[in-house]
Parts: structure tokens; sequence; C-alpha cells
């Protein structure tokens, strides 16, 4: 997301090597995200990315995209306003996360096989008018499982989050930075998480100790009492 979100920042500056237009990169897709030795995400293949500044294309665009899949309504309608066109990057982030979260082992129950979005209602090669049909027309989006949103709260924001990326007005989609900004939150609830069953697990190990030693002390004083109750009754058949 960090990426993504400096792709879509306009630099300005006095000077000029300091400036950087908005960069849309307009053919987003998990084929196109590649992966350090570290796991760290890069996005990859701008052939047909476009710059923007001031509101202003700065070069030519070239309109053929290899996967429909990922394109999004005012693409697929010819209705897209190139002077804001970040939208269509969001639109393909939400297939994109939608892809994460299908295979997110937070879920209920076992994690299905991976699927591209729509593979379940077009297979792996549905056609434009498919695509058309399904994302303009009928406004469907690649369903989220009922398990996603019973399981663990931060994949329940996530599904939420998705939902503001794909969003079919352009203009109500969630910005990078936004987007960006959640997905920290989302890792900061996390990690709070992960904080409260470490120190959870601290006290009931920790109350468990005590009552260990306590057991101890116990066993001692019961023996000591049990000694005694046999000295006296000694004494006693003794006399």
């Amino acid at each position: 997301m960090e990426g993504l979100t400096h792709l879509h920042e306009e630099i300005l500056s006095r000077h000029l090597d300091e400036c950087k237009p908005t960069i849309v990169h307009r053919n987003l897709k998990t084929k196109n995200i590649l992966l350090k030795h570290d796991l760290t995400a890069c996005i990859s293949d701008f052939g047909v990315a476009v710059g923007l500044q001031d509101g202003k294309l700065c070069g030519a665009v070239h309109t053929r995209v290899d996967t429909s899949r990922y394109l999004a309504p005012e693409v697929l309608d010819g209705s897209i306003d190139y002077s804001r066109c970040t939208s269509v990057d969001m639109y393909a982030c939400g297939l994109v996360l939608w892809e994460l979260a299908s295979r997110c082992t937070a879920q209920l129950g076992a994690v299905p096989e991976y699927r591209l979005p729509f593979e379940e209602e077009f297979g792996q090669h549905p056609s434009y008018e498919e695509i058309v049909e399904c994302v303009v027309i009928k406004r469907l989006r690649p369903a989220f499982k009922d398990n996603w949103k019973k399981s663990h709260p931060g994949l329940r924001d996530l599904c939420q989050t998705i939902q503001k990326c794909w969003a079919h007005n352009a203009e109500k989609r969630i910005s990078a930075a936004s987007l960006y900004e959640q997905c920290n939150q989302l890792q900061v609830s996390r990690n709070e998480a992960q904080w409260s069953r470490w120190s959870l697990n601290e006290q009931i190990e920790s109350d468990e100790e005590i009552g260990t030693v306590h057991n101890r002390k116990l066993t001692k004083q019961f023996l000591l009492i049990y000694l005694c109750l046999i000295c006296i009754t000694n004494y006693f058949l003794f006399i």
C-alpha cells in the first residue's frame, strides 16, 4: 500500500528534479506484484501507466490492457475521466485484497484453494463481454464467504475496506493514502490483540506459579500437622 500511495502522490517543488507527477498504474493485479526475499511487495510492469500533473495527462494513453477482470467499471464502459483516474487502481487493489482475504488463515474452517476474482463465476478465462455484464450492468463483485465476517475482527474490517476500494462510483472509492492508513490500523489492532493474548497467558502462568507455591506451602503444613497427630497418638498409646 505504501508503494501505491507513493505512485498516486503528486510532489511539487521549485526544483524540477524533485518533482513527481501522479502515476496511475492502470494494470494492477497479483501477477504484477512481486515479492522480494524479505517478502516486501513491489509493484511492477508500468507498460500502460500514465502520469498526471495538475489534473492533466503527461503523455499518450495506451488503451490496451491484457486482463479485463481487474478493470474498473468506468474503464469497461468507456466513461473514465483521465484527469481523476487513480480510482481505477483502487478498484483493482480491492480485487487483490479480496484474493489475499480468500487465503487468510484467520477465517473459520479450512482455507480454500486459490481462485482469481470472478473465477468461480466465469472460470479462468472470462470474455470481455462477461466481465462487462457482471461488473458494469449487474454491479457484482467477488463474493465474501460467510465465515470471513464471522472470523477474526481484522478479517471482518478488511472486508469492509475492500468494499470501499471497489465501489461502483469512482468518486466514492477510498484513496491509496487512506487505504494505507487503514491497513496500518489493522496491523496495530493485530499487534494489540497479540499483546493482550501474551499478557493474559503471562498472567495465567503467573497465577499458576503462585498457585503451585501456595499448594506446596499447604502440603508442608499438612505434613507437619499429620506428623504432630501421629506423635500425640503414640504418646497416648504408651501412657
